[in-house]
């Protein structure tokens, strides 16, 4: 039984690219914080979506900060992510 290993050579375009994505998912993390503790956007709201997802998925949940802080994350980053990616690879091919 054979595997293959697959590995990125690093460049100087790959190594920036990967402290970009890193900076930006710092910063997303630290903002979706300071979001949920300054109550941005309401609690009803949050946990409104939350069962939401979770009758969808049929898991029995018990809302607490820490899935707020994840949804929040979530809901987020997929904006984030699809928002800086172009920025991102331009950054990178300069």
């Amino acid at each position: 039984m054979s595997s293959q290993l697959k590995y990125n050579k690093l460049n100087k375009k790959s190594v920036k690219g990967e402290l970009l994505i890193n900076i930006r998912d710092f910063h997303i993390k630290t903002i979706s914080k300071e979001l949920l503790d300054y109550q941005i956007f309401p609690i009803e709201y949050i946990d409104s979506q939350i069962t939401l997802e979770c009758l969808q998925s049929k898991k029995p949940i018990i809302i607490n900060d820490n899935l707020r802080l994840e949804f929040i994350n979530k809901v987020l980053s997929k904006e984030c992510i699809k928002n800086t990616s172009k920025l991102i690879i331009d950054l990178c091919n300069n």
